[in-house]
């Protein structure tokens, strides 16, 4: 199985948390976490956390691997609708 395919089966096979698609939404558009924390009024270290779980729960090893999962799983879910 390549690559992609066990990171497909990782991103469908979980779901978010809210602000772990808050965090994954900000991450998408390339900010960082002191960015992110500032917007969604929270520390730098609680999005780092979040990061972190966000990028366990898709068996991603880097954030911009985490982001390019979380865009491709929201484009197949909006085009399934």
């Amino acid at each position: 199985m390549s690559m992609m395919g066990q990171d497909h089966k990782h991103t469908l096979g979980q779901k978010l948390t809210r602000r772990q698609a808050q965090v994954a939404g900000y991450l998408i558009d390339g900010e960082t976490d002191k960015t992110i924390a500032a917007i969604l009024g929270i520390s730098s270290r609680t999005v780092e956390f979040h990061v972190h779980l966000l990028m366990a729960k898709l068996g991603a090893a880097t954030r911009t691997r985490a982001a390019v999962l979380v865009d491709r799983q929201t484009r197949v879910v909006e085009a399934m609708q």
